[in-house]
């Protein structure tokens, strides 16, 4: 099974603070077929939840664009990412998923 690898680690736990921004970069062709979202359920769609929106946008070709687009375009865009602003009223569990990927992703702790 594929999963998602952050700085070399397969399904890392991260950790956010509530008030930084942080960009998740899929620009590598491995990542082609497998957007990254986020959650406040495991694994998100793929686990019975939703996308998480608050200050989270998506980004194709350096172009601010709807989550919509996003994963329609995801697959032939040159640059995609998604940009998170981690809200003051952030859940302190948040999880990445891949849409349509069961079993990529991983926990985000947020703090602050």
């Amino acid at each position: 099974m594929a999963v998602f690898y952050i700085d070399n680690v397969a399904q890392a736990s991260l950790a956010m603070t509530r008030g930084n921004i942080y960009r998740f970069d899929q620009n590598n062709s491995s990542n082609s077929t497998a957007p990254l979202s986020l959650s406040e359920t495991d694994d998100g769609e793929n686990g019975g939840g939703s996308a998480y929106s608050t200050g989270v946008s998506y980004w194709l070709n350096n172009i601010e664009v709807n989550r919509t687009s996003y994963l329609s375009g995801f697959a032939s865009a040159t640059s995609r990412f998604i940009q998170v602003e981690v809200a003051v009223g952030a859940p302190n569990t948040l999880y990445y998923y891949a849409v349509g990927q069961a079993g990529y992703g991983g926990s985000i702790a947020v703090t602050g």
